[in-house]
């Protein structure tokens, strides 16, 4: 399509109105699935996304990344497209200095059983690949005890839905399948 001038126009964002924004959200992080929202001009960036928005978003307002604290200065222009990425985000829990701890563990027994198994060593005559496993084993139980490794929550009480822990831990799930197959056997079966 070209306008007057012959010049040619990008027609691939259809803007509702003439002041309006449109805003481009991936909700989920790890999904391709998006949403778009036409927002009226006027509004700040703050206003768009809510007050209890998730610090995990990456916001860019014709193509430039907008930091969280500019969120309640901006006002995108009318027909400026705003696209919102989410991130995964969650607490570390420990997670990062029990995984240290697990690396040290490994290299120290690496290290430690051919000097224990060794010609005079404390368990001389031992395998050494017997000794490395269980030195790594011991630092594992002991990493264990002082960082338990995190739970899942939702059962015994905690917050949430048991069933949907049950499900994310065996890794089955039914699905809606409207107007889909249905299996089973038609007819009699031979043996």
């Amino acid at each position: 399509m070209s306008n007057e001038a012959g010049e040619s126009i990008d027609t691939s964002l259809t803007v509702m109105d003439e002041r309006t924004f449109p805003v481009v959200a991936s909700p989920h992080p790890l999904r391709s699935d998006k949403v778009v929202a036409y927002i009226r001009e006027g509004q700040t960036l703050r206003e768009v996304i809510g007050d209890h928005a998730a610090y995990s978003l990456k916001v860019e307002v014709g193509g430039i990344e907008v930091p969280e604290h500019m969120w309640n200065k901006v006002r995108p222009r009318a027909g400026v497209p705003v696209h919102v990425q989410v991130y995964p985000q969650g607490g570390n829990g420990g997670k990062l200095l029990r995984s240290v701890l697990l690396i040290v563990v490994a290299i120290v027994a690496w290290y430690a059983a051919p000097y224990l198994t060794g010609e005079f060593g404390l368990l001389a005559g031992a395998n050494t690949a017997v000794v490395t496993a269980g030195l790594a084993i011991v630092g594992q139980l002991a990493i264990s005890a002082l960082i338990p490794p995190p739970t899942p929550k939702g059962l015994n009480g905690a917050s949430g839905d048991p069933f949907k822990q049950l499900e994310s831990l065996t890794g089955t799930s039914n699905q809606a399948n409207p107007y889909g197959v249905i299996p089973c056997v038609v007819g009699k079966m031979r043996f």
